[in-house]
């Protein structure tokens, strides 16, 4: 049975796309021997906190 919650997250290089004020990620999180993988989207709005736009997952395995 899967943990509650992962026991690690990694994140990866960031990349941006300034024009659409768009930052994204490969976010890894690692459930024992499995890790599950996804995209983050972030908006780049100067005035406001960092705020989750989307995530893009794929199933694997």
């Amino acid at each position: 049975m899967r943990a509650e919650h992962p026991q690690s997250v990694d994140i990866g290089p960031v990349s941006t796309a300034q024009s659409a004020r768009v930052g994204y990620a490969t976010v890894t999180t690692h459930w024992g021997e499995d890790a599950a993988t996804f995209e983050a989207y972030v908006d780049l709005a100067a005035t406001r906190p960092i705020q989750l736009f989307d995530t893009d997952c794929e199933a694997s395995g």
